[in-house]
């Protein structure tokens, strides 16, 4: 890794809910680290989780060397022209219901966006952020076991701006499409996003509801949150799973965050596959 150092922006006291709520807001996540350069945010946390940092250690990085998103692809962003962040986690929940927090960054990410930058948005299950069906943002979540149990490393990777606003080659394929899958906010919004304002405007967000993880009644009104800006529900989708791929109708998202998809004959739970929306 190169040069690193701690960054100083305060995280906003939580805008609703009792006194205390809002000091566990202000408490959870630490002044994160931020790297000029690194590999990887979430490996970096991986391997903090494992020497026992607590949670709401945060790692902000200009360029990662070896990013990466689902299924072990590679995350594609110029110096500076992303924001890359993880955060690690230590949730007081089942294994089963750590979708949850996935489901906490997800919708804490696609707030401050729509606040810093007035673009909206829709989330593709299971963890895209995407702007008139173009990608601009992913997340990736890595379970780790630790002495002190289950923790949980949830990276970030958002599309801000592209230098020339023109997208940058895919280092491994060399292919020149990336603008015809995915877009930045400043395509979408006609303005540069800054930055810190959006890691601390997300911060909040996240920490705001992270802090209520628990409560049956919480959580079934942020599930339902999640299906409101799902753009997955309602379109025919391509799925790709354990080495068949078939056409379904996404119809639903369970509590536990399991994808209904209908083929006509059937109506099959998802709890991991690859999703592909097919043009309406």
């Amino acid at each position: 890794m190169v040069g690193h150092m701690l960054m100083s922006f305060k995280i906003r006291a939580a805008r609703n809910g009792p006194d205390n709520e809002a000091s566990a807001v202000n408490k959870l996540f630490a002044r994160p680290t931020h790297f000029t350069e690194i590999d990887s945010t979430n490996r970096y946390l991986v391997d903090r989780a494992r020497a026992g940092d607590p949670e709401g250690t945060v790692a902000i990085a200009d360029l990662q060397s070896a990013g990466r998103g689902r299924l072990g692809r590679s995350w594609v962003s110029a110096p500076g022209s992303s924001l890359l962040c993880s955060m690690l986690f230590r949730p007081s929940l089942a294994l089963d219901g750590f979708h949850l927090v996935m489901t906490t960054v997800a919708l804490g990410a696609q707030q401050a966006i729509a606040e810093l930058s007035g673009v909206t948005v829709s989330l593709k299950w299971p963890n895209d952020l995407l702007y008139l069906d173009k990608k601009v943002a992913g997340l990736l979540a890595e379970i780790v076991e630790t002495d002190a149990g289950h923790a949980l490393v949830v990276g970030i990777g958002i599309n801000l701006h592209w230098p020339g606003g023109q997208a940058p080659v895919d280092p491994e394929t060399g292919s020149d499409d990336l603008g015809e899958r995915a877009t930045t906010l400043a395509l979408a919004s006609g303005r540069v996003v800054d930055r810190d304002a959006l890691v601390a405007a997300m911060l909040e967000n996240i920490a705001r509801d992270y802090v209520r993880l628990g409560d049956p009644e919480f959580e079934g009104q942020l599930m339902q949150r999640y299906r409101e800006v799902l753009g997955t529900l309602g379109r025919r989708v391509r799925i790709e799973q354990r080495g068949r791929t078939f056409e379904a109708d996404a119809i639903g998202v369970t509590q536990a965050g399991h994808l209904q998809v209908s083929t006509g004959a059937e109506v099959l739970e998802l709890d991991a596959a690859d999703v592909i929306h097919l043009r309406q």
